[in-house]
């Protein structure tokens, strides 16, 4: 990225150069106003921050992961207080279709990944959301808190566990029905040194995990 933004500055002091020789060779360019040069000059718009965001994922592909970030990822899965008769799984078990109908995507890039799976017999989804409100891995803190009421009706549910409530790391955990009880998803993301962020338009605000 510092490569690809130090060839636009370049390419835009060449079109500079190219300019003020124009101007040269016609004549010395005219002083601006008074009146010109209190006209004010808004801020340029941020590029939409979801291309921004598929910029910096695509040139972060094939970096290594920094060893501190993927440390903290694991650490977070790893800490997750989850019941005793909850049965864990390195991989999607399959059998929480609802899952397909929530997913995270990160905003900054690079970053590190883990992820953990649970199957929790018996359990709805409310009971899902309501134990990991009130059950957070070590270090971090719950996108909400407030309890949910059981709704037979509700095809899947997520949360956040977060360093704090504005970060854009942590872990978004997310949670649907299965045949016998509730599947539970914890993807965790952690920023390392060369992580970096989109930046929005004015009045924006980015997403963390598990809120949306």
């Amino acid at each position: 990225m510092r490569q690809r933004a130090s060839l636009i500055v370049v390419a835009a002091l060449r079109c500079v150069g190219v300019l003020a020789g124009c101007a040269a060779s016609g004549g010395a360019a005219p002083a601006p106003s008074e009146e010109a040069s209190a006209v004010p000059t808004a801020a340029p718009t941020p590029p939409d921050v979801f291309a921004q965001a598929a910029a910096l994922e695509a040139a972060a592909e094939g970096l290594p992961v920094d060893p501190a970030a993927q440390s903290r990822a694991d650490g977070w899965i790893d800490s997750l207080p989850m019941p005793e008769e909850a049965v864990a799984s390195g991989d999607d078990p399959g059998t929480a279709p609802g899952l397909d109908a929530v997913s995270t995507d990160w905003w900054r890039a690079p970053m590190a990944f883990a992820d953990g799976y649970w199957a929790v017999e018996g359990w709805t989804v409310a009971d899902a959301h309501n134990w990991l409100a009130a059950n957070v891995a070590d270090g971090l803190v719950a996108t909400s808190t407030m309890p949910m009421e059981h709704d037979p009706a509700l095809t899947h549910g997520s949360i956040g566990h977060v360093p704090d409530l504005a970060s854009l790391e942590g872990m978004a955990i997310e949670f649907a029905p299965s045949e016998d009880g509730i599947v539970v998803h914890a993807h965790a993301g952690a920023f390392g040194e060369a992580t970096a962020c989109p930046t929005p338009a004015p009045g924006e605000g980015l997403g963390g995990p598990g809120q949306g």
